[in-house]
């Protein structure tokens, strides 16, 4: 199955764009991408640890996934309505079978599913939002191993890879 992103563009209009690369920058190409169920938790999570250390914020816009780099950052596209929500994926989960991703209630909110509970999404990741996974230049080779797992255990359920793109780089020293 192949999906559409959709994209507003101010004053424009809409411009669609098919395949797996956004643009011609390469920090936008898709490096990841997973086509399943969607559900969301809150309320009695609130305030606990997750995965990554953080306290859990129902109304921040993060997620739970079960193989990518904690820290990765990916845009999640409820294939019926088109609506997009970008999380930081910050812990693991979900563990209700048939999911593939756990969203806070409020990234579940702006995307629209809080009533139904679940939704079929599109989940991708850009090479420029899993770089955001990377603290120091060490951590290069443990996302890049991080991400090729949740590759191939995303194809073996089904969904198609995007090509790889060239190796991850550290990002650059933050500014002061």
């Amino acid at each position: 199955m192949r999906t559409t992103i959709v994209l507003p563009i101010v004053a424009t209009g809409w411009l669609s764009m098919a395949g797996s690369t956004l643009g011609q920058d390469p920090d936008n190409a898709v490096v990841f991408k997973e086509e399943g169920q969607a559900s969301y938790y809150g309320g009695q999570f609130h305030g606990r640890a997750t995965a990554s250390g953080k306290p859990f914020d129902k109304n921040a816009m993060t997620a739970a996934h079960p193989k990518l780099p904690l820290g990765t950052e990916v845009t999640v596209t409820d294939t019926a309505t088109g609506r997009q929500v970008e999380v930081e994926v910050n812990d693991r989960g979900p563990y209700a079978g048939g999911r593939d991703i756990d969203l806070s209630q409020g990234a579940a909110r702006q995307l629209g599913i809080t009533q139904e509970g679940v939704a079929k999404v599109t989940i991708e990741a850009t090479k420029g939002q899993v770089e955001g996974a990377i603290d120091r230049p060490k951590d290069v080779p443990k996302v890049e191993r991080q991400l090729e797992e949740a590759r191939r255990a995303s194809a073996a359920e089904g969904t198609p890879q995007p090509k790889p793109t060239p190796p991850l780089d550290p990002p650059p020293p933050p500014e002061r």
